[in-house]
């Protein structure tokens, strides 16, 4: 056997060509999403800013988000440390035009890891047909053209992904690394990756016996994390109260995908759970996923279905195994045509508006704020306030939040007013719907489906 450094040539083939399948996954991954709308913040985006960037230190980022967070801390410690290497570790004087895409690229980033892992899991356990036939159908899914907003998910699903493929493949040990990184990063991890990890521990337990629990031993390492989950849990920031039915699960994933394309794929996964002995574990411990998590909530409701989007690796996988049992002409024809079908329906889907975007209104009541006029908002929970004035540090004691005692004041107010709608309250809920009533007359000045912001001209004596 020739040699090369240690180690043989036909290893370091293969570990050649899985590397550079998954930087082609990776590369179309990016590709799928360009070019990103590089807009605003979101809410999420400016906790996440809030949390980590207004002089924290990275222990201090820790205690915040196991105090006031419902998610474990490793994508903020990441956010820390991306916003510092491009010098915007501090913002305690406001937010600059230049901070604001960087949050986008980061999660952006992440899908690619996403993408490349499932690139390289579908050629690593089906064939090199898979990787377009999982990539399609990732790129299909309703919430990708919003990845660049969605934080610590497509972390966690790529961390998710790769893991499931490590149990698969015999890697014990790696597949723990990888579940314990998604478990620091998104609580659901463990819903998605339990199944993979039993399989690999039954498996193994047949030679090994009770040495097959050594390679889990890096799980041990989720034990210092424990304290500050429990301590959320019994803060309530597991907000039971928002929990949708655990149905909602399917009925999430049967949506997110075109019409047809879940009910066409489970017809042929289960054909080829039948035809194709070696899909078949992928096929069954991919779907048990969620099974596992709806079981689960019919005693405790843990998760908002949104968070779902970390099992998509290993569903998308099964999905590709399901042409696993066609001839190969049929595979290949099929995969193909389900990677363009999939590059062009997340650039039919794009968002080119944004849900909303709290740093352009911040900016734009700041001008208003500086001539002068008052700006008054709906509050929910306290903290659009905080996170207003994080953008712009001159709205921090110029803005009010409209309460029942000073509404009626605002009524008759000669001066012009701005304010603040928060589009999650009713009208019976929102003081500002309230005033613009009292008022009579309005006129947008920046809308999005979550908060708008209006001007209201002085009141008609």
């Amino acid at each position: 056997m020739v040699r090369l450094q240690g180690l043989p040539r036909g290893h370091l083939q293969e570990v050649a060509l899985k590397s550079l399948v998954f930087l082609a996954g990776a590369a179309l991954g990016l590709l799928a999403l360009l070019p990103l709308p590089w807009w605003g913040w979101d809410s999420d985006t400016l906790v996440s800013a809030f949390w980590t960037l207004n002089g924290q230190s990275y222990a201090e980022v820790v205690r915040t988000v196991g105090t006031l967070d419902a998610h474990p801390p490793l994508y903020y410690l990441l956010y820390k440390a991306w916003m510092t290497a491009w010098g915007f570790g501090h913002l305690t004087a406001g937010v600059p035009d230049a901070a604001v895409p960087l949050p986008h690229l980061l999660a952006v980033l992440f899908f690619a890891l996403l993408s490349g892992g499932v690139a390289l899991a579908a050629h690593d356990l089906l064939g090199p047909w898979a990787p377009f036939a999982a990539l399609g159908l990732l790129f299909m899914f309703g919430d990708t053209p919003w990845a660049f907003s969605l934080r610590m998910y497509p972390l966690a699903a790529a961390l998710v992904t790769l893991g499931a493929w490590a149990y698969l493949r015999g890697r014990a040990f790696a597949g723990s690394l990888f579940g314990l990184l998604a478990l620091y990063t998104h609580y659901l991890s463990g819903y998605a990756l339990l199944p993979f990890a039993l399989y690999r521990l039954l498996q193994d337990g047949k030679e090994r016996g009770l040495r097959a629990l050594l390679p889990f031993a890096p799980y041990l390492l989720y034990l210092p994390w424990l304290p500050w989950l429990f301590h959320q849990v019994r803060a309530g920031h597991s907000y039971p109260h928002l929990r949708p039915p655990p149905e909602d699960l399917f009925l999430y994933f049967w949506q997110k995908w075109p019409p047809g394309v879940v009910a066409l794929f489970l017809l042929l996964g289960l054909v080829a759970a039948w035809r194709v002995p070696r899909a078949r574990p992928l096929l069954l411990l991919a779907v048990a996923g969620p099974y596992v998590w709806y079981f689960t909530s019919l005693l405790l409701n843990t998760v908002l279905v949104r968070y779902n989007f970390v099992f998509v690796g290993p569903l998308v996988l099964a999905g590709a195994a399901g042409l696993a049992w066609a001839p190969r002409p049929a595979r290949w024809g099929a995969s193909l045509l389900l990677f363009a079908a999939g590059l062009l329906w997340v650039h039919l889907s794009r968002p080119y508006w944004p849900y909303w975007d709290m740093v352009t209104q911040a900016r734009i009541a700041e001008r208003f704020v500086e001539k002068g006029v008052p700006f008054v908002l709906d509050r929910r929970g306290g903290g659009h306030t905080a996170m207003l004035a994080f953008v712009a540090p001159g709205l921090k004691d110029r803005q009010e939040v409209l309460t029942t005692s000073n509404l009626w004041r605002y009524c008759d107010d000669p001066r012009p007013l701005l304010a603040y709608r928060n589009w999650f309250l009713s009208p019976e809920e929102s003081p500002v719907h309230r005033l613009m009533r009292c008022r009579g007359a309005w006129r947008e000045v920046h809308g999005t489906n979550a908060f708008t912001l209006f001007l209201l001209p002085p009141p008609k004596r």
